[in-house]
């Protein structure tokens, strides 16, 4: 099947297609874990792929909130655990692994073409929420695909723990 993706033209364009590609490889991974595997961790240091997928759609949603955009319309309530500094708990009650990973796929369209109508002088917009660190708009969009894809990389990791084979040989 032909690629049928067209060239970006504007910043925004480019920050929807960073977002959808970074999604799109997230997914992929995600899709690796059952239930089970889901729990495993590398060692008592580490979270598993549960949290680092729960922590990736809370940090999508606190985005997208900052952003403006519409609320995450399906997928659980998450606890703050998700939350930045925080950490599996074993005893929690967490959502399903499969629940969180459909919010993020059923998200994902809305999300981009919210990123896609941003205009030049949305993009250059301060952004005045956390983390303080980032000064525009344009920079948190791009933070935020940066961010998931850095979380992405962890969910890498445990799968080869578990002995899945590379993914690009």
């Amino acid at each position: 099947m032909a690629d049928e993706r067209k060239p970006v033209q504007t910043l925004s364009e480019l920050l929807a297609q960073q977002f959808e590609n970074t999604r799109r490889f997230t997914l992929r991974l995600a899709g690796e874990f059952d239930e089970e595997t889901a729990l495993w961790r590398p060692t008592e240091f580490n979270n598993n792929a549960l949290w680092i997928l729960g922590h990736i759609l809370g940090s999508s949603d606190h985005f997208a909130r900052c952003l403006g955009a519409p609320k995450r319309e399906h997928g659980p309530e998450l606890c703050p655990d998700f939350s930045i500094g925080g950490c599996y708990n074993e005893g929690v009650k967490y959502p399903a692994f499969a629940e969180i990973a459909d919010a993020l796929e059923a998200e994902a369209p809305r999300r981009a073409e919210f990123i896609k109508g941003l205009s030049a002088e949305d993009l250059a917009r301060p952004f005045d929420f956390r983390p303080a660190f980032i000064p525009f708009v344009s920079e948190a969009v791009a933070w935020m695909s940066s961010h998931e894809m850095m979380h992405t990389g962890q969910l890498f990791y445990v799968r080869r723990g578990l002995g899945k084979e590379l993914l690009v040989k």
